[in-house]
């Protein structure tokens, strides 16, 4: 079993580095991206056939975890920054410190939920997203950027691309769009689910590194 976390932790660093390069060399973290996951795939299987079947939770939380900590990690000790949007409006920078206590609450799992009527309620910790959401220069931009995305781009972006790609509108668009299909009931839960698998977070957290 220590064999397969020091490959899933050497598998993040690389990850990592490979991120921090801003797409100098896209071409090769694309291709070691998809390796990774299948060798994070190969060794779950592995590990819950050999170890016991705990090790479908267990291995996913190593994985997600060890890559999110050495990215932020390598981002703070490369100083990697996201195109700047300075919020000049006077009050608007608390956006900032809601953002970051948000995403603090969710990263140390100080939240509640609660599923009544065949939908989830969540606590404050989760929707105090909408005073960010709601603020006047966010949502200038997702009215500006919507129209650029149809249903198939909006699915990519939920579905398949990494987060830590986003671009400041993208994060706008993925967490608005989340919130439109927890709300309308097309995908109920889903909030949940992507705050578990850490999606949800680095989305905050491009949002959060784009302001200024």
């Amino acid at each position: 079993m220590n064999t397969v976390i020091v490959i899933i932790l050497l598998g993040a660093l690389i990850q990592s580095f490979l991120h921090i390069t801003n797409g100098k060399i896209h071409d090769f973290e694309k291709i070691f991206g998809g390796l990774y996951s299948i060798l994070f795939i190969i060794l779950t299987m592995f590990s819950a056939i050999k170890f016991g079947l705990i090790n479908l939770l267990i291995v996913p939380l190593i994985f997600f975890a060890s890559n999110i900590i050495i990215t932020i990690i390598f981002d703070k000790l490369f100083n990697k920054t996201h195109k700047s949007y300075k919020l000049t409006k006077k009050g608007e920078k608390d956006i900032k410190e809601i953002l970051k206590t948000i995403i603090t609450d969710l990263a140390e799992e100080n939240y509640s939920y609660e599923f009544i009527n065949g939908g989830y309620s969540y606590s404050t910790e989760i929707t105090n997203i909408f005073k960010v959401l709601n603020d006047e220069k966010i949502k200038k931009v997702y009215d500006e950027n919507i129209s650029n995305y149809d249903s198939k781009s909006k699915k990519e972006l939920i579905q398949k691309k990494d987060p830590l790609k986003f671009t400041f509108e993208e994060s706008i668009i993925y967490i608005n769009w989340l919130w439109h299909l927890e709300g309308s009931g097309l995908a109920t839960g889903i909030i949940l689910k992507h705050i578990e698998n850490l999606k949800y977070i680095y989305a905050l957290k491009i949002l959060y590194d784009s302001l200024d």
